[in-house]
């Protein structure tokens, strides 16, 4: 199967035009030139962290009659019965940066050098796992998990101020212990121990 550059639509598969339409809300806008051709339909749905993914061939009996100020109408309730699905309200990993504000995402964002980043990222984010990927976006260098080890990376800086951080791979009872969320082996969480037998546990585990 060979897929390029469409001609009218998004995309030509196998010499077939076939257009692309994204929706994060629950109606699609099909233009007058994809009917008669086959449609990916993505709906996503970032606050649930769900997604859905179909195939339609766009027939004019399938659209509702009104059209907007582009010529372009939505697909009717008939025509939703038509569509076959690829995956249907379907888990994918959530947006890190869905749940933060803006000024959160600027401060971690904000500094020179992806220890001073990572610092601040397992500073503001305490108490939620955060994944390797996400390490890696935010340190945005080579190596990205040396700027968190100990012995010159964020793991100094953050121990100095009493913050911890746990890997799921080597801390993974520590972490239960603690009442912190399960880890993945590729998950981090950082959290500062306020209880007196919780420092004690972290100090014995060497990470103050």
């Amino acid at each position: 199967m060979k897929a390029t550059k469409g001609d009218v639509l998004d995309l030509r598969i196998d010499g077939t035009e076939v257009d692309i339409k994204n929706t994060v809300a629950s109606q699609w806008t099909i233009p007058p030139e994809a009917i008669g051709h086959p449609c990916i339909l993505i709906r996503s749905n970032e606050a649930k962290a769900l997604c859905s993914v179909g195939l339609l061939v766009i027939r004019e009996v399938y659209l509702n009659p009104g059209k907007n100020r582009d010529q372009k109408k939505t697909i009717s309730k008939e025509g939703m019965g038509h569509v076959r699905w690829i995956l249907r309200d379907t888990p994918y990993p959530q947006n890190f940066w869905e749940f933060f504000e803006p000024a959160i995402h600027k401060a971690i964002t904000a500094p020179r050098g992806g220890r001073a980043r990572l610092t601040e990222l397992f500073r503001l984010v305490q108490k939620r796992p955060i994944s390797r990927t996400i390490v890696e976006s935010v340190a945005q260098q080579m190596d990205s998990l040396k700027r968190l080890r100990k012995n010159g990376g964020a793991r100094d800086q953050l121990a100095r101020e009493g913050i911890a951080i746990f890997w799921g791979k080597n801390d993974r009872d520590l972490i239960g212990r603690l009442g912190l969320p399960p880890c993945s082996i590729d998950e981090f969480v950082a959290y500062k121990p306020e209880l007196e037998n919780e420092i004690q546990w972290v100090r014995d585990a060497g990470h103050l």
